[in-house]
């Protein structure tokens, strides 16, 4: 992240931008786990915790996967209000974001990510039981159900794609505690300082 000192609010910007993307495909990044918030059908807060799959800057927007069956995606389908919350220990730097989460789960773009996935991954959307559903014993849970059709909508693998309203920056140091704000609404941008 950007060092201490005087950086500028667009080298901010771009160095945030930069390490999000990188955490996408670097295991080491504290950016790589990111915790989704979303709205319960109670109107109460969830959150959980997801991987960060992709970074699109252009369109200020956020990839994660999930299951469809999760309730995660009930509640965006309900509700697409959203925030994701990024920590890095090491840097000490917190980034919120604020937004619109969709789900897709039958786009060009989800079939692309979906064919662009390893057995391995694809087992992850194709357990017998429902996230959340309730088990007798921990390894029950690893069964997967051989007789899902792994073409198209039988899979039941989901994105969730973040639309960027705002990002919170947030730097901690003993020299002195810096944060940020980029607002991205329509076609336009705008930045500044807050009090940390």
């Amino acid at each position: 992240m950007a060092a201490q000192g005087n950086t500028t609010l667009d080298e901010i910007e771009a160095d945030i931008w930069s390490v999000l993307a990188r955490a996408t495909h670097d295991r080491h990044s504290g950016f790589r786990w990111v915790s989704l918030a979303s709205v319960s059908e109670n109107g109460g807060p969830q959150v959980r915790t997801l991987v960060l799959r992709r970074v699109c800057k252009a369109t200020q927007q956020f990839t994660m996967f999930t299951d469809s069956r999760s309730q995660k995606v009930a509640e965006l389908t309900a509700n697409s209000a959203a925030s994701l919350l990024f920590f890095d220990r090491k840097s000490m730097v917190q980034i919120r974001a604020s937004g619109d989460a969709t789900v897709d789960r039958a786009s060009d773009r989800w079939r692309e990510e979906r064919s662009s996935l390893s057995e391995a991954s694809l087992s992850d959307y194709r357990s017998v039981q429902s996230p959340g559903t309730p088990i007798a014993v921990p390894n029950q849970a690893a069964t997967e159900d051989k007789s899902i059709d792994l073409t198209d909508l039988g899979l039941h693998f989901a994105m969730i794609v973040f639309q960027v309203r705002t990002i919170d920056w947030l730097s901690l140091s003993r020299t002195g505690h810096r944060r940020a704000v980029f607002r991205y609404i329509d076609d336009a941008r705008t930045a500044g300082w807050l009090t940390p």
